[in-house]
C-alpha cells in the first residue's frame, strides 16, 4: 500500500515539474504558423517556426510583429534597426551607405525611390517575396513594441539568423 502511494505521489510530482517546466520554457519560445506567400522562399504558407519572445531584432532578424495597423500577426525580415539610413534607388536598398546584398527575395522587386531614418525604438521590415508583401513600404516603421520575437527556425536556409 505505501509503495502505490509513493508511486502516485511521484506521478502527481511528475507531472506538476511537466506543467512548469512547460509554463516556464512558453515564456522564452513560442509555435507560429506562417500565413501567406509574403516570405517565400524562406517561408511558406502553413510552415511552422519557433519564436524566441522579447528578442531585440537585429538586421537580417526574421520577426513576428502584431501589427496594431493590420489587426493580424504577421512575419517579416528587418532590413534596418533605429537609426539607420535607408536608400532606395533602381530596386537596390542601401541601409547606412552599404547595399544589402539580399540572396533570400523571391524576385526583383518595386520600391518607391527615398531616403529614411528609421527613428528610436522601430524598426523597417520587409516581406522576401517584395512584390507580394505588405510591409514597411505600406505599414511604415514599426514600433519595437509591436515585434514579439524573432524567428528562430527554419531561417537558417535563406540567411537570418
Amino acid at each position: 500500500m505505501f509503495i502505490r502511494t509513493k508511486r502516485k505521489c511521484m506521478v502527481v510530482m511528475n507531472i506538476g515539474l511537466a506543467v512548469l517546466a512547460a509554463l516556464w520554457v512558453s515564456n522564452y519560445y513560442r509555435l507560429a504558423a506562417v500565413s501567406g506567400r509574403s516570405m517565400e522562399p524562406a517561408l511558406s504558407q502553413g510552415d511552422i517556426v519557433v519564436v524566441r519572445m522579447g528578442t531585440l531584432p537585429q538586421r537580417g532578424d526574421v520577426v513576428v510583429i502584431d501589427s496594431k495597423v493590420l489587426h493580424k500577426r504577421i512575419i517579416k525580415r528587418v532590413i534596418a534597426v533605429e537609426g539607420d539610413t535607408v536608400f532606395v534607388s533602381d530596386g537596390e536598398i542601401w541601409v547606412n551607405k552599404e547595399v544589402l546584398v539580399e540572396e533570400y527575395i523571391k524576385e526583383p522587386y518595386e520600391h518607391d525611390k527615398g531616403v529614411w531614418v528609421v527613428p528610436p525604438e522601430s524598426v523597417y521590415v520587409l516581406g522576401d517575396n517584395r512584390n507580394h508583401s505588405r510591409d514597411s513600404r505600406v505599414l511604415g516603421f514599426i514600433p519595437l513594441g509591436e515585434v514579439t520575437g524573432t524567428v528562430m527556425y527554419p531561417t537558417n536556409k535563406f540567411g537570418g539568423k
